[in-house]
């Protein structure tokens, strides 16, 4: 008999909720405006803060961030690594079909500048010309911060942060001129398809059932004392 996943799923409700009200709001903004004013509306408000924030925030998108999450889970969480390896697997797997294979000649937002626009650019920050749909930073911090959220219990609020992280992520390459909006509103749903996908394959075989219905979670629990 096969394994229903709805159980799990429930964790994920309102942050799947939440991102689609914003992003759906996001791709009205790019209806209006189009993919390329869109992104110049976003990459010309800039300051120094934002420049050293956001260039330091969107390495939390890079594939190295699976490494520390595998040891941790693999640390406190034994039964629960499948989980992150499946996650990986695909969400790695259709950034590379995507950006590789559909949409290779795909111009990033640095063409514009042959155009004639003037672009924003952070120091230190390396432009890339191509592959630019969809964000493959973005795939992966929505993927991972869906997959903490699979591993915390239902009432942690520390979803919160995860969610918002992983948009900051996403803001961040197109306020560093990396990524047209569009490209980023496609990484957020794929990295999210892919958490949803990787829980859906481990319900096809029972004997993961441990894996995703067990209650235990990461601990990151508010503990309150009494005198």
């Amino acid at each position: 008999m096969k394994l229903k996943p709805k159980k799990i799923y429930n964790k994920l409700y309102f942050p799947s909720l939440y991102s689609l009200i914003i992003l759906l709001l996001a791709l009205n903004l790019i209806s209006v405006f189009g993919k390329e004013k869109s992104f110049l509306l976003i990459n010309q408000f800039h300051s120094s803060f934002f420049d050293y924030f956001f260039s330091y925030i969107t390495n939390l998108g890079d594939g190295f961030i699976w490494i520390p999450l595998m040891t941790f889970t693999v640390i406190y969480h034994q039964k629960k690594w499948l989980i992150i390896v499946i996650n990986f697997i695909l969400s790695t797997s259709l950034a590379i079909i995507f950006k590789g294979l559909i949409f290779p000649n795909a111009l990033r937002p640095a063409y514009l500048v042959n155009e004639g626009f003037s672009l924003h650019f952070v120091q230190g920050v390396k432009i890339y010309a191509q592959n630019s749909f969809p964000s493959g930073h973005t795939i992966t911090a929505f993927a991972v911060a869906f997959t903490l959220i699979l591993l915390l219990k239902k009432k942690n609020y520390y979803k919160y942060l995860f969610f918002i992280t992983a948009f900051l992520v996403g803001f961040s390459r197109i306020y560093l001129a990396e990524h047209f909006p569009i490209d980023v509103i496609a990484g957020a749903f794929i990295g999210i398809f892919s958490t949803y996908l990787s829980v859906y394959f481990l319900s096809l075989f029972k004997p993961f059932k441990v894996v995703i219905e067990d209650q235990e979670s990461f601990p990151f629990e508010t503990k309150i004392y009494t005198s």
